[in-house]
């Protein structure tokens, strides 16, 4: 039984909808927790294969130091980017000697997600066969606009993953959950069909929403 004591009423309130008893919040709040850690093998594949694709696409198609000095060499706008790269470096600093490993292990999610909007879309994905070397599966080579597909896919699979580390509410998202979690495994198949192999045989979100607590 869970221990109301350990949660507030603010929190729970989420939960709550009129009229029903509250042991249907508290139901739908386990129902919640069993979503989040449902979502959690797809965001964990997703993270690591995005960034490792991305960085090795730049890394050998236009700059080998692009972690390094000559970010604002070409990307001299990008201070979000460029700020995100110097406190990574700076926390690695603090534990060990950093490795390029660790650097693109210690950015997090939104750097990775902040290098396709629109100031890095020409220094990037317009250039011959960078968008590929990422999504080499996308399946919808004839569309013009590539990055805008990718983005609101990359944007919903950000605030779902913040919103599970911070454990709120992701069961009510406006969009319908399962609809953005086929997204994040539409996303994981463009990038690695291996990878998608692997989410699919260990996943167990489809059950867990449909055998949830509805309305």
């Amino acid at each position: 039984m869970l221990d109301l004591s350990t949660i507030t009423e603010t929190r729970l309130s989420r939960y709550i909808r009129s009229g029903e008893p509250r042991d249907r919040a508290i139901e739908r709040y386990i129902w919640n927790i069993r979503l989040s850690e449902a979502f959690y093998p797809a965001l964990s594949m997703f993270e690591i294969a995005f960034r490792n694709r991305i960085d090795k696409a730049i890394y050998t198609q236009i700059d080998t130091g692009w972690l390094d000095e000559n970010w604002s060499k070409w990307s001299p706008h990008s201070v979000f980017e460029k700020s995100k790269i110097q406190e990574a470096k700076n926390k690695i600093r603090n534990r060990r000697k950093p490795t390029r490993g660790h650097l693109i292990a210690e950015l997090p999610l939104g750097f990775w997600i902040a290098l396709f909007n629109k100031n890095c879309k020409p220094l990037f994905w317009q250039k011959q066969g960078m968008f590929e070397s990422v999504f080499p599966n996308f399946n919808q080579k004839k569309t013009i606009d590539r990055i805008g597909i990718i983005n609101p896919h990359l944007d919903t699979i950000r605030f779902i993953r913040n919103r599970i580390s911070h454990h709120e509410p992701i069961f009510d998202w406006s969009n319908g959950l399962d609809k953005a979690y086929f997204n994040l495994e539409a996303l994981i198949k463009w990038i690695s069909e291996d990878t998608y192999e692997t989410v699919q045989s260990v996943s167990r979100f489809q059950e867990i929403w449909e055998n949830g607590v509805s309305g």
